[in-house]
């Protein structure tokens, strides 16, 4: 009996620890608040819905509203990107890998050019007309624009 009321309080309390936090333990970070959603400063847009920056990694937005081609483009870094694909596109990286598997297999897309550092990725970024993708808040360049997500 005493073991069951201690499993029991032990299950109340990481109840309470979820709800408290939202569900997120204290060292997880949140998009809004470490990850930076960036572009080429010739993306007419200056902020995005989430659902129009899911659609955009999901292959389903590639046009700008200017007409321009959108170029998604990813980071390796597999905390930010969890991040991203969890509070953004409500995948996990599995499921954003084998999602992109099945549309480049099917020949409906082309999956995103990766970059393994985030300097890399923000030259490319800063090089290339239309690119879109995301970087730590710690690595913003004044040679990029920040898209707000609504």
């Amino acid at each position: 009996m005493k073991e069951k009321i201690v499993f029991l309080i032990l299950c109340a309390s990481f109840m309470g620890m979820l709800l408290i936090t939202g569900g997120v333990f204290p060292y997880t970070a949140h998009a809004s608040d470490d990850v930076l959603i960036v572009c080429n400063k010739s993306v007419p847009e200056d902020s995005l819905a989430k659902n129009d920056i899911r659609d955009i990694f999901l292959g389903k937005k590639s046009m700008w509203s200017d007409g321009s081609k959108v170029e998604l483009v990813m980071l390796d870094d597999a905390n930010v990107t969890r991040v991203i694909l969890k509070e953004l596109v409500r995948k996990t990286t599995s499921q954003f890998r084998t999602y992109w598997k099945k549309k480049v297999f099917t020949g409906r897309g082309k999956a995103p050019r990766s970059f393994e550092t985030t300097d890399a990725l923000v030259e490319y970024i800063i090089s290339t007309d239309g690119a879109i993708g995301y970087i730590p808040k710690s690595a913003n360049n004044s040679q990029l624009k920040t898209i707000t997500v609504k």
